[in-house]
C-alpha cells in the first residue's frame, strides 16, 4: 500500500482492487486524535468519483 505521506494530487494506486487517481487530498489534524487524510478518488475504469478516508502514516 501506498503511505499517506506519498500521496498526492494525480498521484495512481490501487484501492479496494480498483486502480484509483487522487483527485484532491486534504490533511486533517483535529484535537488530541490522530490526524485524518480525506482523499477524492476516481476510478480509472468507470470514471466514478468518491470520498475516503485514512489514517496518517499508514
Amino acid at each position: 500500500m501506498i503511505s499517506t505521506s506519498d500521496l498526492k494530487r494525480g498521484a495512481m494506486m490501487e484501492l479496494d482492487g480498483q486502480i484509483v487517481q487522487v483527485m484532491s487530498y486534504e490533511h486533517q489534524k483535529i484535537g488530541r486524535g490522530s490526524a485524518q487524510v480525506r482523499l477524492k478518488v476516481k476510478n480509472i475504469r468507470t470514471g466514478a468519483i468518491f470520498d475516503t478516508t485514512a489514517q496518517a502514516g499508514s
